[in-house]
């Protein structure tokens, strides 16, 4: 497990700032499948998806921001 994020179950994940209930979380099981999966915590029958390559590239890109 990644020092900055908190395991949710069945592999959804958020960041260890989230203090309430009101966050995003990311599916880790399924990047393999070519998607990344993303929920509201307040809504988790609900998922996003994105192409595991578009993914990559908003992470970079908030990570340089």
């Amino acid at each position: 497990m990644n020092a900055s994020h908190v395991e949710i179950g069945r592999g959804f994940r958020r960041s260890r700032r989230c203090e309430t209930a009101n966050c995003v979380e990311v599916d880790t099981d399924r990047i393999r499948s070519g998607s990344v999966y993303v929920r509201d915590s307040t809504a988790p029958g609900v998922l996003i998806s994105f192409p595991t390559d578009d993914w990559s590239t908003f992470i970079t890109a908030l990570k340089t921001a």
